[in-house]
């Protein structure tokens, strides 16, 4: 039987061991998959098509990244607002409510200020492509992760 597993590795940029990190097996499973000496496991095997057909879904839809960067802004832009607001009332208020103004300013700002630095770093060109790699490469891991289960005594599966 022909397999098709080192094509799609290639085409995810992905080396043995990445591939075999995310399906949770050895290198040298994938290497021996690869060149045909094994023949996969049922579970191993529609794990391996789970993660190509995911796959073929992610890769079709390119939306998923850019979606992705803009939310990074707009989330950036919401919270520096947020803290922006906050820090004004702390400075307006005063008694118990300037605290309580006074907590919610510094997170605020911090966390807007960290989304907007990833949104404009990733933003240029040159980490563009090694964002959509990354985060494709976590986007898989995270469906793998949910769909692979293992034994239990009473041969019933749980999920890891």
């Amino acid at each position: 039987m022909e397999n098709r597993v080192e094509e799609l590795r290639k085409s995810l940029g992905l080396n043995q061991q990445e591939l075999a990190d995310i399906l949770r097996v050895s290198r040298q499973t994938i290497s021996s998959i690869e060149t045909g000496r094994y023949n996969p496991s049922l579970k191993l095997a529609f794990s391996i098509s789970d993660f190509s057909n995911g796959r073929s879904r992610k890769s079709s839809n390119k939306k998923g990244v850019e979606k992705m960067r803009k939310s990074n802004l707009w989330f950036g832009l919401g919270y520096l607002s947020a803290g922006i607001l906050f820090l004004i009332l702390y400075f307006l208020v005063e008694g118990r409510m300037q605290a309580f103004f006074g907590i919610f300013a510094g997170p605020g700002l911090a966390s807007g200020a960290i989304c907007l630095w990833h949104y404009f770093y990733w933003a240029k060109p040159k980490n563009r492509a090694r964002y959509e790699q990354n985060w494709n490469k976590k986007q898989l891991a995270c469906m793998m992760s949910a769909r692979l289960c293992c034994a239990t005594k009473r041969g019933g599966a749980t999920l890891i």
